[in-house]
């Protein structure tokens, strides 16, 4: 399954259609003919499709951790924040949970900070996740 859960669809040879919609049943197989009647709804006329190279269902669901440090737990990535993929922002907002994280740990470990500055981390980036989850909320529907 892509991580993304795109539904590429070899709507003619050599070109690739990208459909996204939340999934009604998401443990029920995605068919041809669902894909076809979808885009061609979408498209306002009829898009001729031999076979799926991929298809996977998506739904809207998303989450947001309540805390991104509980203690020695610390949140990052899809572990904190998971939402709609659209537009590669939960991997630029997971890189940059990491980012921050790496060098908070390494002053800690090093003696060179005290442990209350991991606890910044959940103050400077849940905001964020809380953004990205509400922004990309819309994109799903």
């Amino acid at each position: 399954m892509d991580r993304r859960q795109r539904q590429p669809v070899r709507a003619q040879p050599g070109h690739h259609l990208r459909l996204r919609r939340p999934a009604p049943r998401p443990a029920r197989p995605v068919t041809l003919d669902e894909l076809r009647s979808t885009a061609s709804r979408i498209a306002g006329h009829d898009i001729p499709m031999d076979d799926a190279v991929f298809t996977s269902r998506f739904s809207d669901f998303a989450r947001l951790a309540r805390r991104y440090r509980d203690g020695r737990v610390l949140l990052a990535g899809d572990a904190a924040h998971v939402h709609f993929p659209v537009g590669g922002q939960g991997l630029n907002l997971g890189l940059q949970d990491a980012f921050n994280l790496a060098w908070k740990l390494a002053l800690v470990v090093r003696g060179e900070a005290g442990k209350g500055l991991l606890d910044t981390y959940h103050d400077e980036h849940r905001p964020a996740g809380r953004r990205v989850v509400d922004n990309t909320r819309p994109s799903s529907r």
